[in-house]
């Protein structure tokens, strides 16, 4: 019962904390708006979020924190050519801006300029040789150029970096599967399954089918 007390409190104190630091600000302050676009964009209420970036720029027109974010919430809405005006203006006012390469090039990949996309998941990559997205979003993208050998190099990538990372076996598996690498494909559905993945359970199920009809 002490326990709970104590949670109840040091939670209380938490939101008064955050309701004193906001009550600060000004509503003409920037970081404001940025900041409660975030608690928005954290709780997928993505078009919320928009709105509280679209005012922290107006505040602030160089504000390349709330460009960047407005992306990712555009992103999650389905609104790509909205996100590529803002990740180009990030790469405008900072052209280091940690992880814009990789976020540029699976909006790229969603647009279909497939070209584009590879042209900055390899820069994302050259900056940052450990960045599993990266190399998951460019063999999404090699993938559907249907270049699948080149698919299945970067998502060994991930998974070397990433050994738990059940929806890069399942994809991997999903390319050796429409390669016919019954093998391969049984063994990457297997641990994307017993990861904890469930579509690739069933799909476990159809790999194993063709694979013993192919005997």
């Amino acid at each position: 019962m002490k326990l709970k007390r104590n949670t109840s409190v040091i939670i209380s104190l938490t939101v008064l904390l955050a309701i004193n630091m906001f009550a600060c600000m000004s509503m003409d302050d920037p970081e404001m708006w940025y900041l409660k676009g975030l608690r928005y964009h954290k709780k997928y209420w993505y078009k919320d979020a928009i709105e509280c970036f679209d005012k922290a720029i107006s505040l602030d027109q160089n504000y390349v924190d709330a460009y960047y974010a407005r992306s990712l919430s555009y992103k999650e809405e389905g609104l790509y050519g909205d996100a590529l005006k803002d990740l180009n203006k990030v790469i405008e006012l900072d052209p280091n801006y940690r992880n814009v390469y990789n976020n540029r090039g699976s909006v790229y990949s969603k647009l279909c300029m497939y070209d584009k996309a590879i042209e900055d998941l390899d820069r994302a990559i050259a900056i940052d040789p450990k960045n599993s997205n990266a190399y998951y979003n460019r063999g999404s993208t090699y993938s559907k150029m249907e270049m699948y050998n080149e698919a299945i190099r970067d998502y060994t990538m991930v998974i070397s970096l990433d050994s738990k990372n059940a929806y890069t076996y399942y994809s991997r598996g999903f390319i050796n599967y429409k390669m016919e690498r019954w093998d391969d494909a049984e063994r990457d559905m297997r641990a994307a399954c017993s990861l904890g993945y469930d579509g690739a359970c069933s799909s476990l199920e159809k790999v194993i089918k063709e694979k013993n009809l192919g005997k």
